[in-house]
């Protein structure tokens, strides 16, 4: 995992707490701050190729392969995250899911994710985790999401 990356990340974007204006969980839970202006709009994900001399077209892949970071997008009702298989994830970047999910999102809680296999460019598991109005709480649906999540990391 590329610490000097994660530094120079946070040295560049700075991290938030809200979902709405993260793009990515780093693996100690923060999250990196892509909305650097209150009048500008958000950047899109792909802004960590200014971390890198040359940046291809996989530069958001790159990023999480290299950092071990959840790609994040949260909105309104919707959590969506993106993984590296190589990486487990940690209990901060959990926690940070259920924050955005459970703390921010509105009813009918949601989490959608994509776990891959950066290394052979394979989409190992895709999941959607909803809760209706009042019949699964978010917390719930969280935990159902990390279960289903760690199922694919212990295949």
């Amino acid at each position: 995992m590329e610490s000097d990356l994660i530094e120079k990340a946070l040295s560049l974007f700075g991290t938030t707490n809200d979902c709405n204006n993260a793009g990515y969980i780093l693996p100690d839970g923060h999250l990196l701050n892509l909305k650097q202006d209150e009048k500008a709009g958000r950047e899109t994900h792909d802004a960590v190729r200014f971390l890198y001399d040359e940046a291809g077209e996989d530069i958001v892949k790159l990023f999480i392969k290299e950092t071990g970071s959840i790609r994040l997008h949260h909105a309104q009702n919707t959590t969506f995250v993106e993984m590296d298989k190589q990486y487990e994830p940690t209990y901060e970047q959990m926690e940070a899911v259920r924050i955005c999910a459970c703390e921010q999102g509105l009813e009918p809680h949601r989490i959608v994710y994509d776990v891959f296999d950066y290394d052979n460019f394979n989409l190992v598991k895709t999941g959607d985790v909803t809760g209706g109005f009042h019949d699964l709480s978010c917390n719930k649906v969280v935990t159902k999401f990390i279960n289903e999540l760690m199922r694919v990391y212990r295949e």
